[in-house]
């Protein structure tokens, strides 16, 4: 159960990384300060834990693009455990002039962890990240989505509906180091709530669970650099534009 949901979290925290892009970045609507990406993008991730398995990198690429929408993946490489998990997803950007540049994902689009995990959005409500006029200390917002899951294994085999609820909040400035530099920084703190409503080999599993508070610092010009929870902290390593 709890592999789903982590995956679940771990889609939640790809979307928060560098993610908006055009054909031309003044073209897109998905431009913004926090997130002046282009096709071809690539940021490359260090991901530190107490726990060894939790060890590794994650690489976020832009693989494609229009006006209005772009496709981005992300593989996570954990020491020792192979193969990697790839999370391939379509962002859609509002081109309504008071939300100019607010990033969700479509409905109806699956994320494909791999071959035996996946979601499919069924419903989406809110935004991942906020336009640019909300970057500022004690903005806050809530982004919600319902999704099929579907998975398989050696020992289970699992499908279901989970519901994420996560509140996030803009806090004030700060400065902070990372591989890639040094940088004045907006962190953007996290908290998720996750639904679920699955079977596991056909047994009901109900239930809810509260993801740890993450914290994510961005940069403008680059994205985000860095991300603090409990139990793992990601600092980039390398940006390519």
């Amino acid at each position: 159960m709890k592999l789903l949901t982590t995956l679940l979290a771990a889609f939640c925290f790809a979307a928060l990384l560098p993610a908006c892009a055009g054909q031309a970045a003044n073209a897109s609507v998905c431009d913004m300060p926090y997130a002046p990406v282009h096709i071809g993008a690539r940021w490359v991730y260090s991901m530190a834990s107490q726990i060894p398995t939790m060890n590794g990198t994650i690489t976020t690429s832009i693989l494609s693009a229009s006006a209005t929408s772009f496709v981005m993946q992300t593989v996570t490489s954990l020491h020792g455990v192979k193969p990697a998990t790839v999370i391939r997803t379509t962002v859609a950007c509002s081109n309504s002039a008071h939300d100019r540049g607010m990033l969700r994902p479509k409905s109806g689009v699956t994320i494909a962890f791999n071959s035996k995990n996946s979601f499919s959005f069924t419903n989406v409500a809110g935004t991942m990240i906020p336009p640019e006029n909300h970057w500022v200390t004690g903005y806050s917002w809530v982004y919600v989505t319902t999704s099929k899951a579907k998975g398989y294994g050696p020992h289970a085999n699992i499908s279901g509906t989970v519901t994420t609820r996560m509140h996030y909040q803009v806090q004030a400035p700060v400065s902070i180091s990372v591989p890639f530099g040094h940088f004045t920084a907006i962190p953007i703190t996290s908290i998720t709530l996750a639904s679920e409503d699955m079977k596991i080999n056909k047994l009901p599993i109900t239930g809810n669970s509260m993801m740890p508070t993450t914290t994510y610092y961005y940069v403008k010009g680059i994205g985000m650099v860095k991300s603090v929870s409990p139990m793992v902290i990601s600092e980039l390593r390398s940006y390519t534009p």
